[in-house]
C-alpha cells in the first residue's frame, strides 16, 4: 500500500491549538478515509 505525508505550513508567530479546529481535523480525517478507499 502506498503511503502519503500531508504536512500543514503555519508560519512561525503562529499558535496551532488555536489555528487547529474540529472542522480542520474532520477534514483531514477524511482525506485520509478517501486515500484508504481509492487503494481498496
Amino acid at each position: 500500500m502506498a503511503r502519503y505525508l500531508v504536512s500543514i505550513h503555519r508560519p512561525n508567530n503562529e499558535n496551532a491549538f488555536l489555528s487547529e479546529d474540529k472542522a480542520m481535523s474532520k477534514g483531514i480525517d477524511q482525506l485520509n478515509d478517501d486515500i484508504i478507499a481509492s487503494a481498496a
